[in-house]
């Protein structure tokens, strides 16, 4: 099975159970809020930050690690693609809403 396969049993499993149980599913996408910012460090120093734009992005959850309040995520486009850099710090609360691939 895929992993975009699995990611939507799992939200159709979590929607039709009302429970968050994914079988065989190892992460699930997430968009982020508009002007979340992207760090190669868990900082908001402006020489950190990627020029990455929050409406074209989509992160692959749980968190890869956390510092403070951020958090590594895999970056992927909204087909799926991994972005370039394929990793970025952002702060945790910018996850937003579980996304499904068209």
């Amino acid at each position: 099975m895929h992993r975009w396969d699995r990611i939507l049993l799992c939200a159709v499993s979590t929607v039709a159970t009302g429970l968050v149980v994914c079988p065989g599913a190892q992460a699930v996408m997430f968009t982020v809020r508009p002007g979340t910012v992207f760090a190669k460090k868990p900082s908001y120093r402006a020489a950190d930050r990627l020029s990455i734009e929050a409406i074209d992005t989509v992160v692959e959850g749980p968190a890869l690690e956390q510092k403070d309040k951020f958090c590594l995520y895999n970056l992927f486009d909204r087909q799926g693609k991994a972005l370039t850099p394929k990793r970025a710090w952002i702060p945790c609360y910018s996850i937003d809403k579980m996304f499904l691939t068209p």
